[in-house]
């Protein structure tokens, strides 16, 4: 099985030219289910340079799949099987104004 990835390496992706904030923003959280833009928020601001792009992509899916931790290795094998959106699409970059760095120590 092919596996894709969405890992960048001392990369600096610059919020979207077409976002609309002037200032960046929290994704708010509406009602009481969470976003994926909230969860990968929260991944980045509470472990910065802790994980890289796939790491945050793949525990979003699992947060918000409800994976069981005996399902995770095999989840991620099938997730990445199929390229995946990276930062630069997330709302983090389009919609909330913020900037992802990618240095070289996080693998």
């Amino acid at each position: 099985m092919k596996n894709h990835t969405t890992n960048y390496q001392n990369t600096f992706i610059e919020v979207a030219e077409d976002s609309t904030v002037n200032t960046a923003e929290m994704p708010p959280v509406k009602g009481d289910k969470k976003s994926a833009a909230n969860h990968q928020f929260e991944l980045l601001y509470e472990n910065p340079y802790q994980y890289t792009s796939d790491d945050v992509f793949f525990q979003v899916y699992a947060i918000r799949k409800e994976l069981l931790p005996t399902d995770l290795e095999t989840e991620r094998a099938n997730f990445f099987s199929k390229g995946q959106p990276c930062f630069q699409a997330s709302l983090l970059t389009k919609r909330y104004g913020w900037g992802i760095y990618s240095d070289e120590t996080v693998k």
